[in-house]
């Protein structure tokens, strides 16, 4: 597995995003959530995965403490079931890494913002048999 489900429950801030401040000898240890978008302006924040990091090649079961996701790419057609999500990403600011997901499992990762109804779906360009 690509990703690690972070502990203890991330606090969340008055927009829904994750607060973090997991305190290592030289730093924090850096974590990553994925978050959706409304489709059209003004481009609302909807949802937001759970606070991950992408697991050490070392040691599966844990994580680098420095890395730092830095491009993402559909792999294919994103309407397909099996496409994936590419991310570019660097370890401990000394190697530069590929990783690979599958796009609906991104998809399972979000949930929405509690102040999201579903009368705006439509507008998010989601349907409500997507959410």
């Amino acid at each position: 597995r690509m990703l690690r489900r972070q502990r203890p429950t991330v606090q969340r801030d008055g927009f829904g995003l994750p607060k973090v401040e997991t305190k290592l000898q030289f730093g924090y240890r850096y974590t990553h959530f994925f978050y959706a978008l409304q489709a059209k302006p003004p481009f609302r924040l909807i949802a937001t995965s759970c606070e991950f990091c992408l697991a050490s090649h070392q040691r599966r079961d844990d994580c680098e403490s420095i890395q730092f996701i830095s491009g993402l790419e559909v792999d294919g057609d994103r309407s397909h079931p099996k496409s994936n999500l590419l991310l570019t990403y660097g370890v401990n600011d000394c190697e530069a890494k590929i990783g690979k997901l599958e796009l609906a499992q991104v998809w399972r990762m979000l949930h929405l913002l509690p102040t999201v109804t579903a009368s705006w779906l439509p507008m998010c360009g989601v349907s409500a048999t997507q959410s």
